[in-house]
Formats: structure tokens, C-alpha cells, sequence
């Protein structure tokens, strides 16, 4: 069995004749234009339309970007988990390609020897969810089983090797689910593995001191490394790759790069190397250049890895990427009356949802509207009100999202225009948190905050 590195989480696995391309994005612009690759991507796409399988493992446009995809044959036949709900699969399918839906953990043979086995992150139990989200995640919709959560892990083997692809899978929330493919796979060849996450901690928040990001990214930075011992530790992997996440944010954001917590990774390498929660001589770190190769069976790699020139690195961003354009800057500032006219059915959504998952918070939520005018929105099911910023923030708790009204609007239109999960993993909100009290559940309601 060989692997391919191509860029962050997109990989190539090959057994025999059959080849899987995994979680594909390739062009720059992910996240409403914010992210980007470095190196940038210097291969044709096309190079990939032969293989026989793409895998993707949720719906985040690093892991399925609708530009990369639309340069792929759509005769790919694409492997999903049997999710409880169809966003994914309905998004495929409106790009023209046949999706097939695989059974929660169940192996799948796809051609001479490989098979691949999906599970879903929470190990599909809610209750797992509820306790990650700070949520009642058992509700009528589920019931009472069935993947609630977006992320997926994959195990690829021939019979004899086996790799397992964490993908974004949270520790926390994926121990269960790692358990029962070491049970069934006992020893695990390779393990890509996840070492950072992407999000808008601490580089968007106001909130924090310039001095305060830098230390909440160092604090960013080793609570990810613990996460990447932790799984290296259950799996015990005799080879692991540090993977996914890597992106340089563009455009007006490039100033939040040095902010974000996100190490290259040969960073990550060097420190599982020299960590002594990890035993170097049992599980060894393997480092890929793109479009290098991997032989699962021989140890042996096509190419030494070059690590990534940070003096270039940084020229790029400053000579390339800070000029890009993001596309709704090229759409028209909406009015406050525009935007206010969303707010209502928005909240109803929103509130729906909150009442459903049994969330409650006294910290209210703000978002700016157009210059002085806001929306503050209770947590607690007692509606909103339009008041001036300055009244807006007199009264704590809160956490106030200031966003580009062009991308506001359609964050308020709903998923078929924008999402709020992506604009803040895009980096396009802005927070300020008072107190800075972190509610992972206000978030997630938030994401059903538009008409």
C-alpha cells in the first residue's frame, strides 16, 4: 500500500490498481477566499481523474471544495458515511457525481485488496455529542442514533496493512470510535494524524491584547500537540504523518497569520519527535513533500521532506496573497434595513434550535449591523431588540460578532449563500467576548442564526 501527500488534508491511497483520492481542495480560495496553500499548488488537477474512489470526510470546504471538485470527472464515484442528515450528500450530487453512502464503521471492499471503513466521529452516539457541544443532542430527529456530528475517521487496509485517516476528528470526541478500530484492526500501520485545528481563536478576537493572541496561541499550539500525543498513544501507530489544517489565511486577513496558533509541519514533527510522551522508536514520523510517496510495506519514501522557507513563506504572503480579493467583496453594501429585515425569522430559526438541543446562556450575542446599528439576541429565549452599539455594550456578558456587511447578508440569507461555521473558520468574524468565557453550544446555535 503506498500514500500520497498532496496539500493539508488531501492524500492519495493506492493498493494494487485501485487508487483513492482523499478529501480533495487544491485551489486556493477556500472559506470565502480566505485560505490558501504553501507552496502554492504547482500540478495540474487533472492528474487525479484517474483515480477509481474519492473520500470525503465532512462537509468543510478544505476537506470537499466545490472549485477543486468541479475540475474532477464527475463519472468518480464518491464514498461518504451514512450521515444522519444529507448536506454533504445533497452537495455532491448537485456538482453531478454518484455518492455512495457507507454503513457506520462497516468495511467495504472497493477493489483487489483495499477496503476502507468510515466511522463517524461521535461513534454515532449523540449523548457523545451532547457532551462535546454542552447540548441535549437527543432529540426526536435522531432517534436516539445516527451521526450527529460532521467529522469522520477512515481506515484503509489491504488484509495485512492498514492506515487509519483521523481527519479533524477531536480527541475528546472520538475516543470511542478509535477504540473499536483498534479492536477490529489491532495493529495500525499508519496513522495521519491531525496536529493543529483551524478556527478563529485567538487571531479574531478583540478582546485580547496583541501580547494576549501570542500567548493564546502558544497555549493553541501545545493543547493541539497534546491532542496528536494522545492519539498516537491509542493507536500506536509503527508510522504516523502530521496532516490537515495547513492554510495561510489572504486577502485583508493576512495580518492574522501569526496569530492563528497553527505550526508548519515540521514544527509538529520536532516536538512529537523529542516529546517524551511519545516513543520514538516504536512510532516514527514520516514527513512528505507533495505529490510524494509513501510505501506503507518497505518504509520507504520517494523523497526527503524539504521543509517549508519561512523567509519565502512570509514574502509570498506579502507580495501575493495579501492582494486577493474575497468574493463578496465585489457584491454591494446592503442598509441596515436590508439586514434588520432577516433578523426576525433569523432568530426564530436560531431560537428553534437552541430549544431543541436544550442550550441556555446569559451571555447575550451582538452583531453588528451597519455603522452604529446592532442586534443584540438573548441565549435565554427572550428575544432580540435593535439598539446603537454603544447601548448594545453596556451590559455583560456578551460576545459581539462584527462581520463585512456584504458577508453578513448573506450569512443572514442562509447556507445557500454563506455559513457561519465557515466565516469563522475563514476567520471573517471578528468577537469580542466579555468576559472571555468560551460556550461551544452558543456557537453552534448560532450556525442556524439566518431566514
Amino acid at each position: 500500500m503506498e500514500l500520497e501527500f498532496i496539500k493539508s488534508a488531501t492524500v492519495r491511497v493506492e493498493e494494487g490498481e485501485t487508487e483513492v483520492l482523499c478529501d480533495p481542495w487544491l485551489i486556493d480560495g477556500a472559506y470565502y477566499g480566505s485560505w490558501g496553500h504553501y507552496p502554492p499548488v504547482d500540478f495540474d488537477i487533472e492528474e487525479y481523474n484517474d483515480v477509481d474512489y474519492i473520500y470525503v470526510s465532512h462537509i468543510h470546504p478544505d476537506h470537499v471544495h466545490n472549485k477543486t471538485f468541479e475540475r474532477f470527472n464527475t463519472d468518480i464515484p464518491i464514498l461518504i458515511h451514512d450521515f444522519q442528515f444529507d448536506f454533504l450528500k445533497n452537495n455532491l450530487e448537485n456538482m453531478g457525481f454518484d455518492v455512495i453512502e457507507l454503513k457506520h464503521n462497516h468495511r467495504t471492499h472497493l477493489g483487489g485488496a483495499l477496503h476502507i471503513n468510515i466511522l463517524a466521529a461521535d461513534n454515532c452516539n449523540p449523548d457523545a455529542c451532547g457532551s462535546f457541544f454542552g447540548c441535549d443532542w437527543l432529540d426526536d430527529s435522531t432517534d436516539g442514533y445516527g451521526s450527529s456530528q460532521i467529522d469522520t475517521m477512515a481506515v484503509f487496509d489491504n488484509g495485512d496493512t492498514s492506515l487509519v485517516n483521523i481527519n479533524d476528528c477531536p480527541y475528546e470526541l472520538s475516543q470511542s470510535a478509535a477504540r473499536d478500530v483498534i479492536d477490529q484492526y489491532e495493529d495500525i500501520d499508519h496513522l495521519l494524524l491531525p496536529y493543529t485545528g483551524a478556527g478563529p481563536y485567538p487571531q479574531c478576537f478583540e478582546n485580547l491584547s496583541i501580547d494576549e493572541k501570542r500567548q493564546e496561541a502558544k497555549v493553541k499550539k501545545q493543547n493541539y500537540y497534546k491532542q496528536a500525543e494522545n492519539y498516537i498513544n491509542l493507536f500506536e501507530p509503527t508510522y504516523y504523518t502530521p496532516f490537515a489544517g495547513t492554510y495561510v489565511l489572504t486577502g485583508d486577513l493576512a495580518d492574522l497569520n501569526e496569530y492563528r496558533g497553527v505550526p508548519t509541519r515540521s514544527e509538529a514533527a520536532e516536538y512529537l519527535r523529542k516529546s517524551s510522551k511519545v516513543d520514538s522508536d516504536e512510532h516514527e514520523c514520516v514527513l512528505l513533500n507533495s505529490q510524494t510517496t509513501f510505501n506503507l510495506e518497505t518504509g520507504i519514501q520517494t523523497e526527503s521532506f524539504t521543509p517549508i522557507d519561512e523567509d519565502w513563506l512570509q514574502k509570498y504572503i506579502s507580495t501575493e496573497l495579501c492582494d486577493r480579493e474575497f468574493p463578496y467583496e465585489s457584491t454591494e453594501q446592503p442598509t441596515v434595513d436590508e439586514l434588520k429585515q432577516y433578523i426576525p425569522n433569523a432568530y426564530e430559526r436560531m431560537e428553534e434550535t437552541r430549544q431543541q438541543v436544550g442550550f441556555k446562556s446569559d451571555m447575550d450575542v451582538i452583531i453588528e449591523l451597519v455603522g452604529d446599528h446592532c442586534a443584540r439576541i438573548s441565549m435565554e429565549g427572550e428575544g432580540f431588540e435593535f439598539v446603537p452599539q454603544e447601548i448594545a455594550t453596556q451590559s455583560e456578558p456578551y460576545v459581539k460578532f462584527s462581520v463585512d456587511p456584504r458577508l453578513l447578508k448573506q450569512l443572514l440569507q442562509g447556507p445557500r449563500y454563506a455559513h457561519w461555521n465557515n466565516a469563522e473558520i475563514g476567520s471573517h468574524i471578528t468577537y469580542d467576548r466579555q468576559p472571555n468565557r468560551f460556550e461551544r453550544g452558543l456557537y453552534y446555535c448560532m450556525n442556524f442564526f439566518h431566514a
